[in-house]
């Protein structure tokens, strides 16, 4: 087509293979000059490796990522990209984003799979580096010919962090709790890294003295959990994160002796100058490090205040704590009564039906319902009644308790889960049975512990059973005796509670002889004290 005074043009579109052409035009027809043209393909990457090397702490394995493309990596992790550009002898730049700098490419070995030889023929070009932060890179390829790839595809390196690790209490579940000189505490504590936590540290603040750190928590366990997020070697191998159980009986008369050499000394002679006083705190803080060997990552718990009280505060607050369990008991006596009498009504309705399928609306489910309720009471009591005998027992108030804290203290630190140790106590309550306590406070409250555990997790917990079981059938006969079942549960818990409520009354009684006692005690040492001062003629 004319384009202007004696110019002509045409457009040869999407030419895939050599060709040769010429112009014919007027009387110049001898089909010269020829134009010979040879088409070559656009300078592009032909394969491409990348070979990731995770820092020697991690116990990550190195892998390669064979086919190139986006990977992700732990940060500190060294990367060797290495690549074959097409066609071969082009020269090759990396141009790193978002810096935007460019490298040239050198020589290589090509990369292979742990275990197989590399060949020494094999090369490529690349470039190495440690990965700090994320980033993108994309090559830019110049043929013998000086053609250029036009559209060079963008790989990204994706930096995943090493996260602080995290420390939590697991006991005391409470952050402010209250203990006598001369008792101990059962400290148990987790700890969880993305690799390993090298360093469990408790740290002790005491009022008016500097922070003083000393290891008291030992790593007693230590062991592999598998993690959700298993990015960080591309889906082939499974991520695993390092957990750390510790655990420790403290001892408070311990609190002191991190102060200093002199206190220390006196601590373990014995001598009351360097007991801690009436009302004086102590603020326990767990430290976790990680296994990183530069800036170690370092987390910290939650405080936890101790406070010393003295043995008369402590036995009151003992009595006011089971003035409240006896009222809680009292309220699930009357529920109780109340759901067992609903399950009586349910029977006989029951039986004055004479078809063999259950009514439309046999009440089932509400009986189910507030029996639930009764449960979920019996569980709050019999917590209750074990927080007291744990108190009791770790204060060292009763001396006769020393081996049934011993056989406490033993369950409690194989526990590795939060909350209420069902098979600690259990054993505890099997301990008792065997082997009765002298009278004493250890004395009284062992059984109201194991009547307790009874209530919580044998009879109410067996009624619900037996109700749910209730609720699915449609036979008469079979509904019949899941509900008989689940009432003989319900007279059994009627009786273990009555009988809760009995032992509480006779703790109250037994609490005002030993006050009457006491202020006997406190008014002979006045008189006493009085007479000793007063000169033998005034008292003549």
């Amino acid at each position: 087509a004319a384009s202007g005074r004696g110019t002509f043009r045409t457009v040869l579109r999407s030419v895939q293979e050599p060709l040769e052409l010429y112009a014919v035009g007027g009387d110049d027809t001898d089909m010269e000059p020829h134009v010979s043209v040879r088409v070559v393909d656009a300078p592009d990457v032909d394969t491409l490796s990348v070979a990731i090397e995770p820092p020697a702490y991690s116990e990550l394995p190195a892998r390669l990522v064979a086919d190139g493309g986006d990977v992700q990596v732990l940060a500190g992790s060294k990367i060797q990209v290495v690549m074959r550009p097409r066609p071969a002898g082009s020269s090759v730049r990396a141009r790193m984003l978002p810096e935007d700098r460019l490298l040239d490419l050198a020589a290589m070995p090509w990369p292979t799979q742990a275990g197989i030889p590399a060949d020494p023929q094999a090369q490529g070009l690349g470039f190495e580096f440690v990965a700090q932060q994320s980033l993108r890179y994309r090559f830019e390829i110049t043929s013998a010919e000086g053609l250029t790839n036009p559209n060079p595809g963008l790989y990204a390196v994706d930096v995943r962090p090493d996260k602080q690790p995290t420390v939590e209490w697991l006991a005391p579940t409470r952050m402010e709790v209250e203990q006598v000189w001369g008792g101990a505490l059962r400290l148990r504590a987790r700890a969880e890294d993305d690799f390993a936590v090298s360093q469990l540290e408790l740290k002790l603040t005491r009022a008016a003295q500097a922070e003083t750190g000393v290891q008291l928590l030992a790593l007693e366990a230590a062991e592999r959990l598998p993690r959700d997020d298993s990015s960080l070697v591309s889906g082939t191998q499974e991520t695993t994160g390092r957990v750390v159980f510790g655990g420790t009986r403290l001892e408070v008369q311990a609190l002191l002796a991190p102060i200093g050499p002199a206190a220390a000394g006196a601590g373990a002679s014995g001598d009351a100058a360097v007991q801690a006083s009436e009302g004086e705190v102590f603020d326990l803080v767990l430290e976790a490090r990680d296994n990183r060997p530069a800036s170690a990552g370092v987390a910290r718990s939650s405080v936890l205040r101790v406070r010393m009280v003295s043995s008369d505060d402590f036995l009151r607050r003992l009595q006011d704590r089971l003035a409240r369990a006896r009222t809680m008991a009292l309220d699930l006596e009357a529920l109780q009564r109340e759901k067992s009498q609903r399950t009586r009504e349910l029977l006989e309705a029951l039986e004055a039906e004479s078809g063999t399928q259950t009514p439309a609306d046999a009440g089932v489910a509400a009986a189910l319902a507030g029996q639930r309720r009764a449960q979920a009471d019996s569980d709050q009591l019999a917590r209750e009644l074990s927080a007291a005998l744990e108190g009791v027992l770790y204060a060292r108030i009763d001396p006769a308790g020393e081996r049934a804290l011993e056989v406490l203290d033993q369950g409690l630190a194989s526990s590795h889960s939060r909350g209420f140790q069902l098979a600690a106590w259990r054993a505890l309550d099997d301990h008792l049975r065997s082997s009765p306590l002298p009278q004493g406070l250890c004395a009284q409250l062992g059984p109201l512990m194991g009547l307790g555990l009874t209530l919580a997790f044998q009879d109410t917990s067996q009624v619900v059973k037996a109700l749910e079981r209730a609720s699915t059938q449609v036979d008469v006969a079979q509904l019949r005796r899941e509900l008989q079942e689940a009432r003989t549960h319900q007279a059994n818990a009627e009786l273990h509670v009555a009988e809760i409520v009995e032992r509480l009354a006779e703790w109250d009684n037994f609490q005002s002889v030993l006050s009457l006692t006491r202020e006997i005690i406190s008014r002979q040492k006045t008189i006493k004290e009085r007479l000793t001062k007063t000169p033998k003629e005034s008292v003549r």
